[in-house]
């Protein structure tokens, strides 16, 4: 998996750029924001995978926190491999 490299840049609309995400298949990157005044990250839209920039047109007043995600739809599952018999390496 690759990390989404977001960069906002900041005005009275905010501006967000990502990089392609690379790793599973999906449906949708995911925007999410927090604003001063609350504690947790809320999502604000939804957009195809094609998508790679997003403007807050109504980012209200102070600094926003931003991310971007993609949703896989399903869980992964981790394989375990035992490289020791102790079952620590």
């Amino acid at each position: 998996h690759e990390t989404i490299h977001l960069q906002v840049n900041y005005g009275l609309v905010n501006n967000l750029s990502w990089d392609n995400y690379e790793g599973f298949s999906y449906s949708f990157y995911i925007v999410y924001r927090k604003t001063q005044s609350q504690f947790i990250f809320y999502p604000i839209d939804s957009l195809a995978p094609s998508s790679s920039t997003w403007t807050d047109l109504n980012p209200g007043t102070g600094i926003n926190k931003y991310y971007v995600a993609v949703n896989k739809g399903s869980y992964c599952t981790p394989s375990i491999r035992s490289t020791t018999d102790s079952g620590f390496s």
